[in-house]
């Protein structure tokens, strides 16, 4: 993966079935949206999912169509959907931005910093469209836009240590967004393995109760990490088969420059050689290739 790899899903209702068998689409060419609209209703019917595609590619303010460059996208959404679909998850469109700068300063041992981003070139329901436009409170802004999910780590030896994984967008968002970016937590894991291929011998992921511990203290008043962060640590270390490990000595897991150290001696270990972190790193270099 380079710095920025986009990922266009173009999977609303029925649309992405419909597009991957349309002789119109194949066909390429460049044309308005609505005379798009009207070759696909003569060859097939009229499809609302299908004319929400249409309408949302590219820009949704433009008024004409690159059709090769949809029925590419389409191509990839149908490998898309298997990378999805081998994590458990609906998926959505994202980009993949490495090397991230927050506004709170980090340690500089903090050196895995990747988030999954919108794009005003990927395709959205137009309810979350304007939703991610609108929002002004995120840890991490790129092109206005704010992150969807974010992951913060350290390279020690041969090793990637992931000390965070967050979305601020599927915590706080309205109930459409949510609903559209579950999952996130999968994909975003799934990205890290992908990158850690010939990178990394193993990937360990903390477990919840530590990340709290290594929380900045002004904003945190709990004694116990809330189900939802069991989820995002716990369950998606269990999905992807990720055995518990005891280290023989802690490790600071705070990511935060000015936060207090914090050691910690119990992860999740995956393998990069193992079965599971190779069939997604396959799966996601179909896509790109595709």
């Amino acid at each position: 993966m380079s710095n920025s790899t986009s990922f266009n899903y173009l999977h609303y209702g029925h649309a992405l079935e419909r597009l991957s068998r349309s002789a119109v689409i194949r066909a390429g060419g460049v044309c308005l949206k609505q005379d798009l609209k009207r070759r696909l209703v003569a060859e097939s019917g009229r499809n609302p999912h299908v004319d929400g595609v249409v309408s949302s590619f590219g820009s949704p303010r433009a008024k004409r169509i690159d059709v090769a460059a949809l029925s590419v996208d389409v191509r990839r959404s149908i490998q898309l959907r298997r990378f999805f679909q081998a994590i458990g998850c609906r998926g959505f469109s994202y980009r993949v931005s490495q090397d991230i700068e927050f506004s709170s300063p980090l340690r500089p041992e903090i050196t895995i910093r990747v988030a999954l981003m919108p794009g005003d070139g990927l395709s959205y329901p137009s309810r979350v469209r304007l939703r991610l436009k609108r929002v002004n409170r995120n840890h991490y802004f790129e092109a206005g836009l704010p992150s969807i999910a974010f992951a913060l780590g350290m390279e020690r030896g041969s090793d990637w240590f992931i000390l965070v994984l967050q979305s601020d967008v599927a915590s706080v968002a309205p109930a459409a967004c949510r609903q559209h970016f579950r999952g996130w937590r999968k994909v975003l894991l799934g990205t890290i393995l992908r990158l850690s291929v010939d990178r990394a011998e193993a990937v360990w992921l903390c477990n919840s109760a530590d990340v709290l511990r290594a929380c900045d203290k002004r904003f945190t008043r709990r004694s116990s990490p809330p189900d939802s962060w069991r989820g995002i640590y716990e369950e998606t270390a269990t999905f992807f088969g990720m055995v518990p490990v005891t280290l023989p000595e802690g490790i600071n897991i705070q990511v935060l420059a000015d936060g207090d150290a914090v050691s910690a001696t119990s992860f999740f270990r995956l393998s990069t050689s193992s079965a599971t972190a190779s069939r997604v790193s396959r799966l996601v270099d179909e896509v790109q290739i595709g």
